[in-house]
């Protein structure tokens, strides 16, 4: 190991406080602490050198671990929020994590658990619009589906759910 000089320690001490505190409120990515603590170091001009110590640290006392967030955020995000696998996968791809690395924790998207997914996130919405003709409701059901980023083969599978087996008609 390379002895580090006093200053470089207490910028790595300094540097490990601000990023303890950034991980008090949820785990984070390699990609998001590099990021905060490079915004930090600015600000105390501090090298580059010490925020990649201090990554080395996290990364081996399993602080960071960006395979174990992918699972913590999809536990998370998709039991409790009515959005789609590959609409989350792009959010966590977003904050950092490599593709490749989402695939080979998650596998392959579920069609079938979307489907279910997209049908129990429209139902409240078919609901209310029991009284609108069958083509706004389905426009309806179909853009509200959309924007949580379900493909339109699982929302035509969701209507279909609902009740809605006329969907291919004009």
């Amino acid at each position: 190991m390379v002895p580090i000089d006093l200053e470089k320690q207490k910028q790595m001490t300094y540097m490990l406080k601000r990023a303890y505190h950034y991980l008090k409120y949820r785990p984070r990515t390699i990609v998001e602490m590099r990021t905060f603590l490079q915004e930090k170091a600015s600000q105390k001009h501090i090298d580059e050198d010490v925020i990649e110590m201090v990554i080395d640290e996290l990364v081996g006392f399993k602080y960071l671990n960006d395979a174990a967030f992918v699972t913590w955020y999809m536990d998370g995000r998709y039991l409790s929020r009515k959005k789609s696998q590959s609409l989350l996968r792009r959010e966590i791809e977003h904050l950092g994590v490599d593709r490749l690395l989402i695939e080979q924790v998650l596998g392959e998207p579920e069609r079938d658990e979307d489907v279910d997914k997209a049908a129990q996130a429209v139902s409240a919405l078919w609901r209310r619009s029991a009284n609108l003709p069958s083509l706004k409701r389905r426009q309806k059901a179909t853009q509200y589906l959309l924007r949580r980023g379900y493909s339109y083969d699982t929302i035509k599978n969701a209507i279909a759910k609902q009740g809605e087996d006329d969907y291919n008609r004009p």
